[in-house]
């Protein structure tokens, strides 16, 4: 049996055999998700820009067939039979709003990462009825090998504003004025976890030394709070692509993936969960 790889559209890659189709994404690979955005954004912006371009006409693709054993034939019926289980769980939504976008935000003084954040806890909130750790990336990239770093989305101000939101007694100024608290504290942490400043990655140091070394964990590590707040049941990036289809699900079972692009007259969402957790 020949397999085939293609890139076509609303996929950055296409692995099939015959009429068998399937696409696939993870949360947290060996790569980060913003080399990834730039690939599919190349991949899709080139014929355009080979189209316009005076140079060499580019050469035609050609399909790269694959000769399988019956082994490695089995393994990938197996791959496929477990992805497909997978599948079957897991739920995936492209929310698409087109009300507003970045402007709106900026001209009403706040940032628009902020503001999609705090959405995301109040529709939360409004769901469970309760706060949960959130996780947005903040990149580190300034800093040789530097990746990531944790934004946590919870704070006073966010919890605070949320709250407001449910009280009916309050006016909408003031609610407002909460949000605006909010989005200013949530900006100010997210710029220091990309300076370094943030607790989680040095967290995850201290961790990892001890266990390279067999010396035990600290009691910090064992504690039931450091757990709950490292159960991230939100967890978020902001994506901002040209062509948005991209996404993550969910890094706990009980949790949320939200990828989002923040456009000057639109936002997209997509939101994932598996679907044993509504």
């Amino acid at each position: 049996m020949k397999y085939s790889a293609t890139a076509d559209e609303g996929r950055l890659l296409s692995v099939s055999a015959a009429s068998c189709s399937r696409a696939a994404c993870s949360r947290v690979a060996q790569l980060d998700g913003l080399p990834v955005a730039r690939l599919a954004n190349f991949i899709f912006s080139y014929p355009a820009e080979a189209a316009a371009s005076s140079g060499p006409t580019p050469t035609e693709p050609r399909r790269l067939q694959f000769d399988l054993t019956p082994l490695l034939m089995s393994q990938v019926e197996r791959s496929l039979a477990n992805f497909n289980k997978f599948v079957a769980g897991f739920e995936l939504r492209l929310l698409p709003w087109t009300e507003f976008g970045s402007d709106f935000i900026k001209k009403h003084g706040l940032g628009p990462d902020g503001f999609v954040q705090m959405a995301l806890q109040l529709a939360h909130y409004r769901h469970r009825g309760r706060f949960v750790a959130t996780y947005e990336s903040a990149g580190t990239k300034k800093f040789l090998k530097g990746r990531t770093e944790v934004g946590r989305t919870v704070s006073e101000e966010s919890v605070a504003w949320v709250l407001a939101m449910t009280n009916s007694s309050l006016s909408a100024r003031d609610k407002f004025e909460l949000l605006k608290k909010a989005v200013a504290y949530h900006a100010q942490y997210m710029k220091a976890a990309g300076n370094g400043d943030g607790c989680d990655r040095h967290l995850l140091g201290l961790r990892l030394t001890a266990l390279e070394n067999n010396v035990g964990l600290p009691a910090i590590f064992t504690d039931p709070s450091f757990a709950a707040t490292s159960h991230w049941a939100i967890s978020t990036s902001q994506m901002s692509s040209p062509i948005f289809r991209t996404g993550f699900g969910p890094v706990v079972s009980d949790g949320f993936g939200c990828c989002y692009c923040i456009r000057p007259q639109s936002l997209q969402l997509q939101l994932s969960s598996f679907a044993a957790d509504p």
